[in-house]
């Protein structure tokens, strides 16, 4: 797959398929903060505050963890298109004295959408994170991608490797879901799980081969790359001060895929000043997030 078209005169909208779920950090002095998350969650409440008319489908449990999911998506003008039901997700860390964290993942992934999302003409599709590695998520990206017309389709692994499975397995996934995408986005931690020992540059290219038209690989503070089949550009990070680096990749995600919308979501058109700008927003996006507390992802004014 190489380029989307222009959605013409409709109004942009962007579906995110993939996890909410809920942060629960238990201290070592017996303390516990829980918190909204999950890659797709933030990347779709990250459209929403650049500007871009999103909805979220995802399993949120009929439980007082869905309600806050539920709460989070709606202050921030995301629609929730799926139905409500069973248990929420949650990822506990348990943090020791010295800081070492241990994880217990409870996972519920049954999303119903709601009948009016396959009558929605979706101008994006975003997929992410664990979620997209099961079965059933490829079956709801299908479904979404057979109901709207050429729309820009982005992918993002967001290796959890406890949680997907099979690594071979795995890896075929992200060919096989990078060959429907326009834009994959991985970070250079998702690279070298997927490609062990292979330079960012090859990576990019191998990437390429499977059909989309932009690849973006992150390198937290050292900035990212951007390739398409003719040009490509390594940018240099915003120097900040870093508060933590949580969602600070599903911000970057979230930006660049605004920025292909806001060109109509067409990638052809793409020459290397274009590339560059692309990267600048969303590692501004991404370095905005790290500043500060938790995902929370910033605002056109504050992208500016």
């Amino acid at each position: 797959m190489t380029d989307a078209h222009s959605p013409g005169s409709s109004p942009p909208r962007s579906l995110v398929i993939g996890e909410a779920l809920i942060d629960e950090v238990r201290g070592a002095d017996g303390s516990t903060a829980r918190t909204p998350g999950g890659s797709p969650f933030n990347v779709a409440i990250g459209l929403a505050r650049l500007g871009v008319r999103a909805g979220l489908l995802a399993h949120i449990g009929d439980d007082d963890d869905g309600r806050i999911l539920a709460a989070r998506l709606a202050d921030d003008g995301v629609d929730d298109v799926g139905e409500a039901h069973g248990a929420s997700s949650v990822a506990a860390a348990t943090l020791a004295a010295d800081g070492s964290a241990s994880y217990d993942f409870r996972i519920s992934w049954e999303p119903r959408p709601l009948p009016a999302i396959w009558e929605t003409p979706w101008t994006h599709v975003h997929i992410g994170s664990f979620t997209a590695f099961f079965d059933e998520t490829r079956a709801l990206l299908e479904r979404a991608l057979a109901g709207s017309t050429d729309p820009l389709v982005t992918f993002d692994p967001n290796i959890r490797a406890d949680l997907i499975g099979d690594r071979e397995a795995a890896v075929r996934r992200v060919h096989e879901l990078a060959s429907s995408a326009h834009v994959v986005k991985l970070s250079d931690e998702d690279a070298e799980w997927i490609f062990p020992g292979l330079p960012l540059d090859d990576v990019a290219n191998r990437l390429l081969g499977d059909g989309p038209a932009l690849v973006a690989i992150t390198r937290g503070g050292d900035g990212s790359l951007l390739a398409t089949a003719r040009e490509r550009v390594s940018l240099q990070a915003p120097r900040v001060s870093v508060v933590d680096t949580i969602g600070a990749g599903d911000s970057y995600m979230a930006a660049l895929s605004a920025h292909v919308i806001a060109r109509g979501g067409s990638l052809a058109d793409y020459d290397r000043d274009g590339l560059a700008a692309a990267g600048d927003a969303a590692q501004r996006a991404a370095a905005i997030t790290v500043t500060r507390r938790g995902a929370n992802p910033p605002t056109s004014a504050e992208l500016g």
